[in-house]
């Protein structure tokens, strides 16, 4: 068992070290407070008396979602990077799939359907579980889009409620009553809810062609129908593309497509019910060679707060060869970003950045960066879009007591000729500020350029208490023996124990389900979601898209390493009592 050493709690602003990359960060002083304070409108509307949504049927109008790209300007590029990922040569002398004889996975007996296709590509699959309920959203179709809302009961995987999420805003005389999709959704753990309850809220979101529509549960139980809704108008007065949500102490963080900017909504007064303090928002700096500009929330797991003061962190990937600076051979950068945010007085609030931390080499040019599909499905002209601009939902923060950790993921050429990779990566703040701890791509190796021809792409990461790391992911690719290897797009999963060969996820690939037809659209998916049990901080539960015909489906399934709770039990630092 691993020690995990004694609490190091810090005041102040954190500091985090600058790795590789020598360059200051700029600091924008003074944010801009987006009109006045927001009051909610308080629901009362149970799920169940909603109308089921009804199902799409063959025949049934499809809608294409378009891809909101800006500005566009080709860089002068340097040379991509020749041959396998660098990465990728220890991952295979580790193994994966076959090599792992022995699973480090318990069979956690949920492998449920979610919703079914809507009638619109993509799905933009997410989830987040709770304490005794697991709730998905996606793009649903009502005209102009619109999401559809499913909640399983966690034990049985039983669904419990389906409905449509602008039914609920029903009468509240906002805008959310068109919503537009988009959705994500947190479960916001820590929130006291009073005596004798259970602690926790659900905050499910989604955009308005000007706005963001953010409903919180007033209890951890979102069948009940109690909601307080928010409506904030987006900073571009126009649709507020790509939005995610981080849960931080002081704020829920939203990094959007529109520059790329970064909110900070008032998450201390929206958990009472209380007027909303006015949206802070920054506009932060785009990326040379990319159309599309997001910078990632970190979204905060576990029990642990960040140290007090602590701002709110945004991520992002710079691979040099296109964003420059040119002068950067064998090394790539992610960036960090801290939002300091002051609700009373807007002018204190800073947006500092970008923090850099210097990577392995990655490559992120597919498709010679054109806005559209080069993941190849076998049996099909169609190829899928590989998503290469942003890091991947989420990126996970936790407070492991001697370090804080920060994981996330996006994809990479593993190959050199268009096969996706994950490239995952964890950060880590022992005081002194963060820098690469480790970092990995998950590929199989092959006869198609040093792989098995199979992409793994549109995943998601994230760590439980104990610190074993697992990622969710789509597969979908041509095979490197035969048509017997070929893939159809399906949902895999993998991981690494926490002491595993460091950059490594050598444990077996599991399939969730197999794909049994190539998909339609070249959209897919848009982000996928794994998320922890916030009551044994052990059990992944991961939802994404998958293909038993040309029209996506979604699944929900959850899994965990065997022994979780006696790693971290005895750590004593989640303060969960090992069975």
């Amino acid at each position: 068992m691993r020690d995990k050493g004694l609490w190091l709690l810090s005041c102040g602003l954190w500091s985090i070290a600058i790795a590789g990359f020598a360059q200051e960060p700029n600091t924008i002083v003074g944010a801009e407070a987006l009109g006045g304070p927001v009051n909610p409108v308080i629901i009362d509307i149970a799920p169940n008396s909603l109308p089921i949504p009804v199902q799409w049927q063959p025949g049934d109008p499809v809608r294409e979602v378009p891809m909101v790209q800006r500005d566009f300007n080709p860089p002068q590029r340097e040379p991509r990077p020749v041959g396998l990922d660098p990465l990728l040569q220890r991952q295979f002398d580790a193994g994966l799939g076959g090599a792992a004889t022995d699973s480090v996975f318990e069979d956690v007996p949920i492998n449920e359907p979610g919703v079914g296709f809507t009638g619109v590509n993509p799905s933009d699959t997410v989830g987040d579980i709770g304490n005794n309920f697991y709730l998905q959203t996606v793009n649903g179709s009502n005209g102009i889009g619109g999401t559809q809302v499913l909640i399983l009961e966690k034990l049985s995987g039983a669904v419990v409620s389906a409905f449509d999420l602008e039914d609920l805003a029903t009468g509240s005389g906002t805008g959310c009553v068109s919503g537009s999709g988009d959705p994500i959704v947190n479960f916001d753990e820590t929130v006291d809810n009073g005596p004798d309850t259970l602690p926790g809220r659900w905050v499910v979101t989604e955009f308005t062609p000007n706005s963001f529509c953010v409903y919180i549960s007033q209890t951890d139980d979102p069948t009940i129908g109690s909601w307080f809704l928010y409506e904030f108008i987006s900073a571009t007065g126009g649709l507020p593309d790509y939005p995610k949500y981080g849960v931080w102490p002081d704020a829920y963080y939203i990094g959007a497509n529109e520059g790329p900017r970064q909110y900070a909504l008032d998450r201390v007064n929206m958990v009472q019910g209380l007027t909303a303090r006015a949206p802070l928002v920054f506009t932060g700096p785009g990326l040379p060679g990319f159309g599309f500009q997001h910078i990632m929330p970190v979204d905060w797991d576990g029990d642990f707060e960040p140290p007090i003061g602590s701002p709110g962190l945004f991520i992002r990937h710079r691979d040099t060869e296109i964003h420059g600076p040119a002068a950067m051979p064998d090394t790539d950068i992610l960036e960090l970003w801290e939002f300091v945010a002051d609700f009373d007085n807007p002018g204190n609030s800073s947006f500092t950045g970008p923090i850099n931390v210097s990577i392995e080499e990655f490559d992120s040019e597919f498709c010679n960066l054109v806005f559209s599909g080069c993941l190849t499905q076998p049996g099909s002209g169609t190829t899928l879009f590989a998503l290469l601009q942003p890091i991947m939902w989420r990126a996970q923060y936790r407070n492991f007591g001697d370090y804080e950790s920060l994981v996330a993921n996006m994809i990479t050429d593993a190959s050199g000729t268009d096969i996706g990779g994950v490239r995952w990566f964890e950060l880590r703040n022992t005081g002194a500020g963060y820098s690469s701890f480790q970092e990995g791509t998950i590929s199989e190796p092959g006869a198609v350029d040093g792989t098995d021809g199979i992409s793994r792409w549109m995943a998601s990461v994230a760590q439980d208490a104990a610190g074993n790391i697992a990622a969710g992911y789509n597969v979908v690719g041509i095979g490197d023996v035969g048509p017997e290897d070929d893939v159809f797009p399906g949902m895999r999963y993998t991981g690494r124990l926490f002491d595993d060969p460091l950059g490594t996820t050598p444990q077996a690939e599991i399939s969730i389900i197999e794909g049994l037809s190539p998909n339609s659209s070249i959209r897919y998916g848009d982000y996928s979601a794994l998320n922890v049990d916030p009551v044994d901080n052990c059990t992944f539960w991961f939802t994404a898209q998958h293909n038993a015909t040309t029209q996506w489906s979604t699944r929900i399934a959850a899994f965990r390493f065997t022994g979780c709770d006696e790693v971290f039990f005895v750590g004593g630092f989640e303060g969960v009592v090992a069975p």
